[in-house]
């Protein structure tokens, strides 16, 4: 499945293996089958600054006539202990992967794709299908380390349908995709563009190394910045585990740091106990991070809620209901600052359960370059 790009006089399609290029969008090289990039000829920063997601930066993003978003993006930046993080927790499914989902989901509805065949990848599986809900069927192939995976159950709940990894598709016309596509990167790179909008003063760019998709997106990121006749002088660091292969998708002037899994232990652990719930690929970056000072680590981390249960007669959902039905298009905080006997957490939980029943509605709107998400009672 193909599907020609608007601006394709502005691009190519590129394989990082064979290099032969081609002028419209693919999801791998039909020669080789090996990963394709795209290669913007003449590429311009600009952004959109009406928009509250990564469409913001459409001019180095394909086009599509479908867009399909979340409000995936502008995630925040803010600091655990000393360190400097870009918190992806706060995209729609909580990863960095609703970038790519995004574009890919935009690719799918705009070519008229009815089904869809992946291989499980933790965050982005469930991402993707997040975003094809109510657009594409999608095949979710499943092999026997995958089935330990609680997203599975998540899954079902999306309409997936799982299927053995080793089982052929009887539907010949469903698109075979894999997480590593340009389209993935054209997401992920969106995270650089957020650094540099908001002029963040760092020197390293730190984030863990799995497959290095992450590590060559970024680098793609700032090496179009620049490109684009910009003064940008970020680096990306990839963080590794000691022992580990240094990814063939990481670029040879990219620098690789490698930390032992003792210490990434340890701050897992320091972090845990502070209320800081993160994985442990993420303490990867933020050991780099703390180590080399003058950086942004790119994870995704939450907090351990409170302890404490409060209740209240009517219940959160109630109460929710009769405040906004007296003063709408508030946020979640706002909303919280109003109903004190609940925790912010409670407020945040009643909420998405709400909108999921189509009880509560809610908008988008950027102010001071953060993402505010208001909500109303649905008409």
């Amino acid at each position: 499945m193909t599907l020609s790009n608007d601006r394709s006089d502005k691009f190519l399609t590129t394989c990082l293996f064979c290099r032969r290029e081609f002028n419209e969008i693919l999801m791998k090289c039909p020669v080789c089958g090996g990963p394709l990039e795209i290669i913007w000829l003449n590429p311009k920063f600009k952004v959109c600054k009406s928009k509250a997601n990564i469409w913001r930066y459409e001019t180095l993003l394909p086009t599509f006539s479908r867009v399909v978003t979340h409000s995936e993006g502008l995630t925040p930046i803010s600091r655990i202990h000393n360190v400097l993080i870009k918190n992806e927790r706060y995209n729609p499914t909580g990863t960095y992967s609703d970038r790519a989902s995004a574009l890919i989901a935009s690719y799918i509805a705009s070519s008229n794709i009815k089904r869809l065949r992946i291989k499980f990848t933790e965050d982005f599986t469930y991402s993707l299908s997040y975003y094809l809900n109510g657009i594409a069927e999608v095949d979710v192939e499943v092999c026997d380390n995958d089935f330990y995976s609680d997203e599975l159950g998540k899954l079902i709940e999306l309409g997936v349908n799982l299927i053995p990894s080793k089982r052929t598709s009887n539907n010949s016309n469903a698109l075979e995709l894999d997480y590593l596509n340009p389209l993935t990167i054209e997401g992920l790179k969106t995270i650089v563009f957020e650094i540099y909008e908001k002029r963040i003063k760092c020197e390293d760019i730190v984030v863990p190394a799995v497959t290095g998709l992450l590590t060559y997106s970024l680098w793609k990121g700032i090496k179009e910045l620049k490109e684009s006749g910009l003064d940008v002088n970020y680096n990306v660091v990839s963080a590794l585990i000691k022992g580990q292969s240094r990814p063939k998708l990481i670029p040879n002037e990219v620098k690789v740091v490698e930390v032992g899994l003792k210490t990434i232990l340890d701050v897992f652990t320091r972090l845990c106990r502070y209320g800081i719930k993160l994985k442990p690929i993420s303490t990867l970056a933020y050991v780099v991070a703390e180590d080399l000072r003058n950086s942004i680590a790119v994870i995704t981390a939450g907090y351990r809620p409170s302890t404490k249960r409060n209740v209240v007669k009517g219940g959160i959902k109630e109460g929710i209901i009769n405040l906004l039905s007296r003063d709408d298009n508030l946020t979640a905080y706002e909303i919280w600052q109003k109903l004190k006997d609940f925790t912010l957490r409670g407020v945040y939980k009643a909420l998405k359960s709400l909108e999921l029943n189509g009880v509560v509605c809610s908008d988008f709107e950027v102010r001071n370059y953060r993402r505010v998400k208001r909500y109303r009672l649905c008409s």
